[in-house]
């Protein structure tokens, strides 16, 4: 790519562009980061990984509410947690 380019993340699909697949490493440090703000996030195109899978169970098990919606959106709210000791995961 040439400098000042900028690169085209979506994929062509029949009638149209459709977006990739969501970014795990990239969700993961916002999922945890999540439990410092005590405000509800909202974020797209997450991608279905079992590393994910595994950090939203520990986000659950520490009392945060969460929504898995429609393509891809998850939404999660961490004002009220009601357990400050995380479990030993060895998945991740």
């Amino acid at each position: 790519m040439r400098p000042g380019q900028t690169r085209d993340h979506r994929r062509r699909a029949p009638g149209g562009y459709r977006p990739g697949p969501g970014a795990k490493n990239a969700a993961l440090p916002v999922l945890a980061a999540s439990l410092l703000g005590g405000q509800s996030l909202t974020l797209s195109n997450v991608a279905d990984a079992a590393d994910l899978h595994t950090m939203l169970a520990l986000l659950r098990r520490l009392g945060t509410a969460m929504d898995v919606g429609p393509s891809r959106v998850l939404s999660i709210s961490s004002g009220s947690l009601t357990n400050t000791e995380a479990i030993y995961v060895r998945k991740m």
